[in-house]
């Protein structure tokens, strides 16, 4: 309201009588040109100070309330603004937004809602009762329910969202859509898979494709002619789930490791060695040769079984390879990394020829023969790692054999098994 220097409010009916048991006074400086709001409320009974006046939201002046009860609204034919019934008390005013309420708003609703540049709207729901306004906001209205806004009662119905949802598996990376009125731009998603692959399906097992949840299941319309991993052949071609498969050979699979295999020529060859370095007179620890009619003539490393000697070369000795029984030795991952442990049995034999029977009584032959094998036996002691090839070694059981050749000569053989402890 735009108005004079100072303000006085009456109000009256067509004849000019006054409503209220005295008129109501607000006199304030006012500047010409200047709108204010102006607010002016009654209690509907005849209490003192029941009727108000507010001029930016500040109380200003105040009356006893009407002496009659009630006026009914449905008599007003006219308002009028700015003049009494006399003509004589005018006022030259210019009104915006004169609004009517059926309740006395309270002085804290005039205080935040009508005060100068900060005033809202008259019609705000914080200055209206709350039979006045039901209103949940728009996102939580619910389809068929009643609500009351400004005074009116208004029923939430159902609007339909935009949407330009292509489904998920057609969502292309950077292109723009529209979901329920929001606007989302496509990314891309690396899909789930749990795919074994065709062969290794199993029936009734749930697998991942594509984001989609497949059950395995069986197909009785592919035709099988798979005969078995044990019965394929070679260059062969088979059906197997609708595939066609060719027969190849299985590849090993080599491990490498550390280890080992076991020098049985070098056992031999220090066997050997040791026996020859003790065939002399001064040999260490005893003379391989001592207390025999004729010295030991060849160390051979073969079997006197499959190459037959002949007696100008005896006595001889014999070393070859009788058996090899492994064994695990530690805990490894695979058997090419585990360590072995192994007994081999080298068989020695001594090989003696003689013709000199001067007591039937006696052998000769077996005499020289014991005494052969004793001597072997005792110069073996001598180097129980054979250089260092072996953990150690001992005989395990030494036989005599007579084989005749004829009346006058006879050929003895005695056989010593050398069991040797290995790890490789």
């Amino acid at each position: 309201m735009m108005i004079g220097t100072g303000v006085r409010v009456q109000t009256g009916n067509s004849t000019g009588t006054p409503l209220w048991n005295s008129d109501v006074y607000a006199w304030t400086d006012l500047t010409t040109g200047v709108y204010y709001d102006m607010v002016m409320t009654g209690d509907g009974t005849g209490a003192a100070g029941g009727v108000k006046i507010y001029i930016d939201g500040t109380l200003t002046g105040s009356a006893n309330g009407p002496t009659t009860s009630s006026w009914d609204a449905n008599d007003v034919t006219a308002i009028t603004l700015g003049r009494a019934q006399d003509t004589v008390r005018n006022t030259d005013i210019d009104v915006n937004e004169f609004l009517i309420y059926n309740d006395e708003l309270s002085a804290a609703s005039i205080a935040a809602f009508f005060t100068g540049a900060s005033r809202t709207e008259f019609a705000s729901t914080t200055a209206l009762n709350a039979t006045e306004w039901t209103d949940p906001g728009v996102a939580n209205v619910l389809s068929g329910t009643s609500y009351v806004v400004e005074g009116s009662t208004v029923t939430g119905t159902y609007t339909d969202l935009s949407s330009t949802d292509p489904g998920v598996a057609n969502v292309l990376s950077g292109t723009t859509y529209v979901i329920n009125n929001n606007t989302l731009t496509g990314t891309y998603h690396d899909p789930t898979y749990t795919d074994p692959g065709v062969a290794n399906v199993l029936v009734g097992t749930e697998y991942v494709f594509n984001d989609a949840t497949l059950t395995g299941t069986f197909d009785t319309s592919t035709d099988f002619t798979d005969p078995g991993v044990g019965k394929v052949a070679l260059g062969t071609n088979y059906l197997f789930s609708g595939s066609t498969l060719t027969g190849e050979a299985l590849v090993a699979t080599i491990v490498t490791g550390t280890a080992q295999t076991v020098n049985i020529g070098q056992l031999k060859q220090n066997v050997a060695t040791i026996l020859e370095a003790a065939n002399t007179t001064t040999g260490s620890p005893i003379d391989l040769s001592a207390n025999l009619a004729t010295r030991v003539n060849t160390i051979n490393r073969y079997n006197p079984e499959v190459m037959r000697l002949d007696h100008s070369r005896l006595p001889a000795i014999c070393i070859y390879t009788d058996r090899k029984d492994p064994e695990l030795d530690d805990i490894a991952r695979n058997m090419a990394t585990g360590k072995r442990r192994a007994k081999l049995t080298l068989r020695i034999a001594g090989l003696v020829w003689s013709t000199d029977f001067s007591d039937a009584s006696t052998d000769p032959a077996d005499d020289e023969l014991e005494i052969l094998m004793e001597n072997i036996e005792r110069v073996l002691r001598s180097e129980d790692t054979l250089f260092g090839q072996c953990r150690w070694h001992v005989p395990k059981g030494i036989t005599y054999h007579t084989a005749p050749f004829d009346e006058e000569t006879a050929f003895r053989v005695g056989l010593m098994d050398l069991e040797i402890d290995l790890q490789y």
